[in-house]
């Protein structure tokens, strides 16, 4: 991991959650901003029934130019100092809307769910982190209205209605204004599934839960997420009436049996499928004590109960997580566990929904406590507070420091906070208790970090500290730093400016010849641009006081970036800033109003169109490669409903806008105005649609922007000539090279999609004309189908003819004997056409689990496993192309036919494998404490005759273990790198001797 693949660090990053740091960042900088105020023209006269317009990004356009540029000249605005105004609270507009179904009528009592962008489905359990999401119920004549709903954007739409399949829209834009109608929604008629869940012996259980594995919204997916289907009744019956054609997939919970996941097929829209059975099967429980628990906390504690698993994968996986309620006498009873499993016990302060997530919920209150389901008498004991206090002074003067920040933690830092859950700077005297800490016994130990201006950072990573103690540090020493103090003053005024926020970082350097880097680009409300470069950080941030000052630790000798936004001022950024070596600095920094840019958005005909988002890129962002990503609209820059949209107080030089393309990405979770650019893919490469114009102080510029006319693609899939219920459909330009395909392959790029109902039809909206290619995939077929489509303005008919070739076999070892369970898999030929694999990684999560696989380049299809007999059945393989089939175990080596070619509607038979024993080597990977390490990488590279190599495999030690299956008996390196660090000194290898249906076990220890 590193420089030499920021792809694959990106996904690692985003799957360990910098997300949330990112999202953090974004809340923390909106603290001085200022709101750009949009046009408040009327709102036109509203027809319920005529749909709003919902364009594209710019193409090459139709007749005349992309965009036009106006200049005009106004007076300046009366420059402010003193302290920044507060931003202004986004308040949305009032918003109307309409629930049809397919024959144009009204859909009464409809649930009709908003949301801004985000990543789990409306009525998914638990939300997306911290949304607020809007409810409204549809009339009789089918329409919905909200008196306030999201801030102007893009949302996030469900609609739930008995009878009708689940909908959700992604990206539906909200333009700025008072009131908004929004286009209608129509909805398919959906299957009904009606049965009775029963336990072992078959009789009814009443309040289960009946849940449905949620799809993600966008090109973001979380393993795992369910949404409430149904709940059964004192007999265990169930009815679900909001049910999509094609196959599903429900699972069913209760507090007394252990989960289980149920799947069938419901083609006929409006018909019932009843009469199913859904039995549960045995469950165990564990029971126990909570010991040492405090007067006031009795009854308040919960044990979590978690599966454990040897994972080499990673992801957003689900675990299996049970919770009980500790009783007043500390005692408690996990029930509903797999009979088979190993579970992790741990109290925890009682939380709502913390089943739901792996961190819990709630704190810890005991140390975890490993347990074999069905075990009793087990012995959770209660982590009693500790404390650290100690007091902080000048090293030179000796005197104390009393403005600092406090971070500590057992084996996560915090800061810490007043009783407004704010960073507590100020500590009278330099004196400090940090109470709240819960250390393990023997191997935890705290971590303290603290931060002042003007003096070295201290940090220490060893502190022995036992529960319930009060450890006193004694008096820490701070060293002073060299200071940069940045003057920041009104240009027009000349007087000091309060508020405004200054950042200094090291200048980032040029990438060099062939080197790739990822840069995020982020435009929050204070700031116009942020660029963050993985894996570098080291922002210093600070507010001006009252004088206009602002004190940061200086970075001595180096050539660095300091940029200053205030409210009403425009960006300041110079790059070039020579600190001295030695000594304090001081600058001065000049903000001017700036200029304001007024983006108008027309269709071909003139006409404006609101609810678009304008997209900008200021001089300060130097694009170094390409912009593989942008997103949808999130904050306000979208157009009113005059189809305008202003930018104000933009530093001079030139801008360029875009339109923004629908759906909401990453961009979502960055920021505003966030951009992924990956530098070194493709050097010189620009992205199209933009359009630029030059800002000057004191004037206010004008841009037209002409949006491409909306386009739809629809029509019907068939299957052997019958209607295909259930299937997902996908565009992607014809013209994406491999940027584009790699993106996808992180799961953050990909087109718009819709997916069949009842009878087949689909329909793509907001699509650009041009050339397509069209995946439809299905999960009785075993590979997408690809097509190709060309989509025209207006609606263009595109019905899909599928056949049903099929790919039969069976493995067997190399005496004959059959493999069941084996992974079974048919992906093109390398030798066909351009059809070639560029990356293929699988990660196997235990000991024959679940297996992580990602490819790029091509689609692999899923997987099928091999019956009791070794026999497999591919339905649906791509037919008249090179097909190779593959199967691989946990104790096999992986083997693969020759390649091999199947007809339409045919059915190949004897597409036999036999599998070679394997071995496997589990890795264990600790700190020098013992500390199991998270998240490290490992990997095996075959050390035997090139001629044999059968490729390397890879894994990650999440909880400090790895395994790695299906090795080639023979030499191997096993190497092992921190997250992150691929190349670093940290990184450990051994050799190690594999043997057939052997486990060989390593130890590394990351110092």
């Amino acid at each position: 991991m590193g420089s030499k693949n920021p792809l694959l660090l990106l996904a690692l990053l985003v799957s360990l959650g910098l997300g949330v740091l990112f999202a953090t960042l974004g809340r923390d900088s909106a603290a001085g901003g200022e709101d750009g105020a949009l046009s408040a023209a009327a709102p036109p006269e509203l027809d319920p029934d005529r749909p709003a317009a919902d364009l594209l990004a710019p193409g090459p356009g139709p007749a005349g130019p992309a965009a036009e540029a106006v200049r005009t000249v106004v007076t300046p605005a009366a420059a402010k100092s003193g302290p920044a105004p507060a931003p202004a609270v986004a308040v949305g507009p009032r918003i109307r809307g309409r629930v049809l179904d397919r024959d144009g009528a009204g859909v009464a009592g409809a649930r009709v769910l908003l949301a801004g962008p985000g990543f789990f489905p409306l009525d998914a359990r638990p939300a997306s982190f911290g949304e607020r999401r809007f409810e409204a119920a549809t009339d009789p004549e089918g329409r919905f209205s909200l008196d306030e709903g999201p801030p102007p954007g893009t949302l996030r739409v469900a609609v739930r209605a008995p009878g009708f399949a689940p909908y959700t829209r992604s990206g539906v834009p909200l333009p700025a204004g008072e009131e908004v109608l929004l286009e209608p929604f129509t909805v398919s008629r959906g299957a009904i599934l009606s049965g009775v869940v029963v336990d072992p012996h078959g009789t009814g259980v009443a309040g289960a839960e009946i849940l449905r594995e949620a799809e993600g919204d966008g090109p973001w997916s979380f393993s795992g997420v369910r949404s409430p289907a149904a709940t059964t009744g004192a007999d265990g019956s169930f009815r679900i009436d909001e049910l999509a054609c094609g196959t599903w997939k429900l699972v069913v919970t209760s507090a007394e049996f252990p989960d289980r996941a149920f799947e069938g097929l419901a083609e006929a829209p409006g018909r019932e499928y009843g009469g199913q059975v859904f039995r549960l099967l045995p469950g165990r429980t564990v029971s126990g004590l909570v010991t040492g628990v405090p007067e006031e906390e009795r009854g308040k504690l919960q044990v979590r109960a978690t599966r454990v698993r040897s994972e080499s994968g990673f992801g957003f996986t689900r675990p299996e997580v049970r919770v009980a309620d500790v009783d007043a006498a500390g005692a408690f009873v996990v029930r509903g566990l797999q009979p088979e499993a190993q579970v992790d016990l741990q109290a925890r302060t009682r939380s709502e929904g913390s089943e739901d997530w792996w961190w819990g919920g709630g704190s810890a209150r005991s140390e975890a406590v490993r347990a074999q389901a069905g075990a009793e008498g087990i012995e959770l004991v209660y982590r009693p507070e500790a404390a650290l206090v100690f007091q902080v002074r000048d090293a030179r003067t000796r005197a104390p420091v009393t403005v600092f920040r406090v971070e500590a933690g057992v084996g996560w830092k915090r800061p810490l906070t007043d009783e407004d859950d704010r960073p507590r700077l100020r500590h009278p005297d330099g004196r400090v208790r940090v109470d709240g800490l819960r250390p393990a016994v023997g191997s935890e130990r705290a971590e303290l970090a603290i931060h002042a201006t003007g003096y070295q950072d201290y940090e220490q990573g060893e502190i022995a500290l036992a529960a319930g103690e009060e450890l006193d540090l004694g008096t820490i020493f701070l060293e002073p730093v060299p200071v940069l103090a940045v003057t920041v003053r009104d240009a027009a005024t000349r007087g000091p400016i309060e508020g405004a926020r200054v950042e200094l970082q090291e200048a980032p350097a040029p990438p060099e010849p062939g080197a790739q880097r990822v840069t995020v680009a982020m435009s929050t409300d204070w700031s116009a641009d942020m660029d963050v470069d993985f894996p570098s950080g080291g922002v210093r941030r600070a507010e001006t006081d009252a004088e206009g000052v602002a004190r940061l630790n200086s970075l001595p000798g180096t050539l660095a970036r300091l940029r200053v936004t205030a409210a009403g001022h425009a960006l300041y950024q110079r790059d070039d800033l020579a600190l001295p070596a030695e000594g304090d600095a001081a600058e001065t920094v000049l903000l001017a109003s700036g200029g304001e840019v007024v983006v108008s958005v027309v269709d071909p005909a003139g006409a404006p169109v609101p609810g678009v988002g304008v997209a900008r890129r200021g001089p300060s962002v130097r694009a170094a490669g390409p912009v593989i990503l942008g997103p949808g609209p999130r904050g306000r820059e979208v157009t009113d409903t005059a189809g305008e949209v202003r930018f104000p107080h933009l530093e001079t030089g030139s801008h360029s806008f875009r339109i923004r393309s629908p759906g909401g990405g990453i961009g979502g979770f960055l920021g505003e105005n966030a951009v992924i650019e990956i530098a070194g893919l493709d050097p010189g490469a620009e992205e199209p649609g933009w359009a630029s114009v030059e800002v000057v102080e004191g004037e206010t510029a004008r841009l037209t922007l002409v949006a491409t006319p909306r386009a739809t693609l629809a029509g019907r899939v068939r299957e052997a000539g019958v209607p295909l219920a259930g299937a997902t459909l996908r565009l992607s330009p014809r013209a994406a090279g491999e940027s584009a395909a790699r993106m996808a392959f992180l799961g953050i790029g990909g087109g718009p999609s819709a997916r069949t109902d009842g009878d087949g039809r689909y329909e793509i909206e907001n699509v650009e004309p041009g050339l397509y290619t069209l995946t439809v995939e299905h999960r009785l077929r075993h590979m997408p189908e690809e097509l190709e489509a060309r989509v025209k303005e207006g609606e263009t008919r595109f019905d899909v003819e599928l056949s049903v070739a099929i790919l039969e076999g069976r493995v067997t070892d190399q005496e004959g004997e059959p493999l069941a369970g084996m992974r079974v898999t048919a992906r093109r030929s390398q030798g066909d056409g351009n059809r070639v694999a560029i990356v293929r990684t699988m990660f196997v999560a235990g000991d024959g689990g679940d297996v992580f696989g990602a490819s790029t380049g091509e689609a692999l299809g899923d997987e099928t496993r091999t019956d009791a007999d070794g026999r497999y059945r591919l339905r649906g393989v791509v037919p008249d192309v090179e097909l190779v089939v593959e199967a691989e175990g946990s104790d096999v080596e992986t083997g693969r036919t020759e390649p091999l070619r199947v007809g339409p509607d045919q059915v190949r038979t004897g597409v036999d494998l036999q599998l070679a024993a394997a071995g496997r080597v589990r890795v264990a990977v600790a700190s020098a404490d013992g500390t199991p390490v998270q998240f490290a990488m490992v990997r095996a590279a075959w050390q035997g005759e090139a001629a044999e190599d059968p490729g390397p495999q890879h894994g990650f030690a999440q909880d400090g273990t790895a395994v790695l299956t299906g090795l080639r008996p023979g030499p191997w390196r096993v190497t092992v790198s921190p997250p992150g660090g691929e190349d670093s000194p940290r990184e450990r290898a051994q050799a190690v001797l594999i043997v057939a249906r052997e486990e060989a076990r390593l130890a590394f220890t990351l110092d």
